[in-house]
């Protein structure tokens, strides 16, 4: 989460490639990296496998422009940083369980597309009633 936070805060372009939960299923991550863990970030100055050398490449490389550095603009009020990761993992864990619907659907399960509907609906459903109540408190 840190270092999708810190890309964001960034301002930069990224890709996120959902792999599988156990490590051992992790091919594509283990021929990238050499090493099953995430995150993993592949730039043109080399793979970095570890968190805290990631957030130290995207600090040396684009600079400090977070909100934890103090010295540029606040993207985000600081006490709006664990709300944004409850919904960031709210969104993750709808994301995994629509990904798992899909992969049944495509070994030809019988799949129920009222739960898919329900997931991808909840999901939205609590990121737009989460912004709003946040643009809401802004104007006041």
């Amino acid at each position: 989460m840190l270092v999708r936070r810190r890309l964001g805060e960034l301002g930069l372009a990224f890709d996120v490639i959902t792999v599988p939960r156990p490590r051992s299923q992790r091919q594509e991550v283990l021929a990238v990296s050499g090493q099953p863990t995430v995150p993993v970030l592949v730039t043109d100055d080399g793979v970095f496998s570890d968190e805290n050398d990631i957030l130290a490449y995207l600090d040396r490389t684009y600079g400090q422009e977070s909100r934890h550095a103090g010295d540029g603009p606040e993207l985000w009020p600081a006490e709006l940083a664990p709300r944004l990761d409850q919904l960031a993992a709210t969104l993750a864990a709808a994301s995994e369980e629509l990904l798992a619907i899909a992969r049944g659907a495509s070994r030809r399960q019988e799949v129920d597309l009222g739960h898919v509907l329900q997931v991808a609906g909840q999901a939205a459903s609590d990121a737009a009633r989460w912004t709003a109540g946040q643009a809401e408190a802004a104007r006041s």
